[in-house]
């Protein structure tokens, strides 16, 4: 349809932008895991919608990379393929925090390759709880050790602390379940998939927690269709065990929590 001044007019409305939880899936599957790109992403646009609107141009290539701006137009990768799998997670008790939600932890955006979305269990709240101790440390310690990291974790939680661990065995898990003993707050910041731990046979940390006042955060589901793609702390590899510098980064996303 034509007018003065009016130019050409579609006798259709436009599309309806797509769910913001779903652009934000489709930028972190997009961008890839542990991409050094999110931050500038994040500035260039300042959310995951601006991302899916601008996807086809120059300034997106630049902030994303050619890699990720290739995906970005690949056939199917649209925040409407990612509807499903936000649906499972829900099943699942898994709650998605992207990067604007509210209680998506603000200490991660000081790195540059934060996770754009994150998978949690528990109550979310306690991720911005400025009073966080991290305890991490060795999975074969010994009596002693084993014994130093649960008194401190039992009594730091008394004290008010909340104890951030990985939930692996040895040390972590020993500061972790004392904390539980004395049934206050806990966070784990996981690696692995958000219902499991890595190497669980001694550890059962991640069980027991889940009946307290537990916080779990993974950059990666059980539920993800896309195997190590979401997991933003290693590659998309499908070994059973990662690289020895994965636990680095791992341990990366982990340390902005602790306060």
């Amino acid at each position: 349809m034509n007018g003065p001044g009016l130019g050409q007019m579609s006798l259709f409305p436009p599309a309806p932008a797509p769910e913001p939880l779903l652009c934000w899936l489709w930028l972190a599957h997009t961008l890839g895991a542990g991409s050094g790109h999110a931050g500038q992403v994040l500035d260039a646009f300042g959310g995951a919608q601006e991302a899916w609107e601008a996807r086809e141009s120059d300034a997106f290539r630049a902030a994303a990379g050619i890699p990720a701006a290739q995906r970005a137009s690949l056939p199917g990768n649209t925040p409407e393929n990612y509807r499903a799998f936000a649906r499972r997670c829900a099943a699942r008790g898994i709650r998605i925090l992207p990067y604007d939600d509210p209680d998506y932890p603000l200490a991660f955006s000081r790195i540059p390759d934060m996770p754009l979305v994150l998978y949690c269990t528990g109550d979310p709240r306690w991720l911005n709880e400025p009073a966080t101790i991290g305890m991490v440390g060795s999975r074969k310690p010994t009596e002693y050790g084993q014994q130093a990291a649960a008194d401190l974790g039992g009594a730091l939680a008394k004290a008010g602390a909340v104890i951030v661990s990985g939930l692996a065995d040895g040390l972590d898990s020993a500061g972790h379940r004392a904390a539980v003993r004395e049934h206050c707050p806990t966070i784990g910041v996981l690696g692995v998939p958000i219902d499991r731990t890595y190497r669980p046979p001694t550890g059962s940390c991640g069980g027991r927690s889940s009946e307290k006042a537990v916080s779990s955060v993974s950059t990666r589901p059980r539920a993800s269709p896309w195997g190590g793609t979401a997991f933003c702390s290693a590659t998309a590899s499908s070994r059973r065990c990662p690289p020895r510098w994965w636990w680095w980064r791992r341990r990366k996303k982990a340390a902005p929590c602790p306060r």
